[in-house]
C-alpha cells in the first residue's frame, strides 16, 4: 500500500473559482488516486506532505455550485 505524500488540485475560474480535478500523489509523483469527474488532465498547484505528516482526512464545498468550490485536507503531524 502506497501512502500520499502529496495532493495536486486543479482549479479554473469560469466568474468564480471551483476545483476540477484532485490528485493523490505517491513519494514518486506517480498517481494514487484522484477525483476527477469531467476526465480532466492533471494540473496544478502540488502540497507535499512533510515527512513527519500523515494525509488523515479531505473535504470540501459542494452543492454551492454543480462542483466543488473548495477543498482542502487534514494532516496528522507526529511528533518525534
Amino acid at each position: 500500500m502506497r501512502k500520499v505524500r502529496a495532493v495536486q488540485a486543479r482549479d479554473e475560474d469560469g466568474g468564480y473559482t471551483y476545483v476540477r480535478r484532485v490528485t493523490f500523489l505517491d513519494s514518486e509523483g506517480i498517481e494514487i488516486d484522484s477525483y476527477n469527474p469531467e476526465n480532466k488532465e492533471r494540473l496544478g498547484v502540488m502540497h507535499e506532505i512533510e515527512a513527519n505528516e500523515e494525509l488523515i482526512g479531505v473535504y470540501g464545498i459542494k452543492d454551492k455550485r454543480w462542483c466543488f468550490t473548495g477543498f482542502g485536507f487534514i494532516v496528522k503531524v507526529r511528533e518525534w
